[in-house]
C-alpha cells in the first residue's frame, strides 16, 4: 500500500517484509531470491539486482514472483524455471492477448492478478486463499464471494513444459491482507531510485 509522503522501500526490505509475514526464516527465502536475481540463458532475471546508488525499490511483480517460486515448492536449482513457466498461465488457459506476448512491454496474466491484490487491501480482503496444484499445474485464486479464478496453461503448450509445481501449496488470505498494508510500494515500470545508498542491498 502506497501511504501519502511515504518513502517506497527497496526490493530486499519488501522481499524481507514478506518473509517475516509469511513465517519465513529469510536464511530459507535468500537462496531462492538471489537465484532468481541470475539470469538465464535467454539473459532473462526475474528479479533485480540493486548496484551502488541505483537501489531498485518495491514493485508488486516483484513479490509475485517470489511468491510464485514459495507457493510452487522451488528450490534455488528450480526457482527461475518455475517462474519463466509461471509466466504462460492464462485465466482458463485462454489465448494471450498481443500485449502479453514476449517482449519489452508484454504483460503477464498471473503477475497481475498477484499485483492487483498484493496493491490493494481492498482486494485483498476479498480473498479467500490461493492454490497451487501439481495435477495439471495451475493457480485458483478462492474469493470469499465462493468465486474463483483458475489460471493455467494454454491449451497448445506441451505438458511436458507446463509442468512446474511439485507439491500442492496453499496461501491464506490474512497474508496478503497484512502483505498489501504493510508494504510501500513503486508502482511504476522499471522502479529504480538512484538517491539510495544502501550497502549490500541484494543480500
Amino acid at each position: 500500500m502506497q501511504t501519502q509522503n511515504a518513502k517506497p522501500d527497496s526490493a530486499l526490505t519488501s522481499a524481507k517484509k514478506m518473509a517475516d509475514i509469511a513465517g519465513l526464516p529469510w536464511s530459507e527465502v535468500q537462496p531462492i531470491y538471489r537465484a532468481l536475481q541470475e539470469t538465464d540463458e535467454t539473459l532473462t532475471a526475474w528479479l533485480p539486482k540493486s548496484q551502488g546508488r541505483a537501489v531498485f525499490l518495491a514493485h508488486p511483480n516483484y513479490i509475485a514472483r517470489l511468491l510464485i517460486a514459495l507457493g510452487s515448492f522451488a528450490d534455488a536449482k528450480s526457482a527461475h524455471a518455475v517462474v519463466t513457466r509461471a509466466q504462460e498461465l492464462t485465466l482458463n488457459g485462454r489465448k494471450k492477448y498481443l500485449s502479453e506476448l514476449p517482449g519489452v512491454a508484454s504483460r503477464s496474466p498471473i503477475e497481475d492478478i498477484f499485483a492487483r491484490i498484493l496493491t490493494n487491501p481492498s482486494e485483498a480482503d476479498k480473498l479467500q486463499d490461493i492454490e497451487f496444484h501439481p495435477d495439471t499445474p495451475r493457480i485458483i485464486f478462492r474469493w470469499k464471494d465462493e468465486t474463483e479464478n483458475v489460471f493455467i496453461c494454454p491449451n497448445e503448450m506441451p505438458v511436458e513444459r507446463a509442468r512446474f509445481i511439485t507439491k500442492r501449496g496453499l496461501m491464506r488470505c490474512e497474508m496478503f491482507r497484512l502483505l498489501s498494508r504493510s508494504i510501500e510500494w513503486r508502482t511504476g515500470p522499471c522502479p529504480v531510485d538512484f538517491s539510495i545508498a544502501s550497502e549490500g542491498e541484494d543480500q
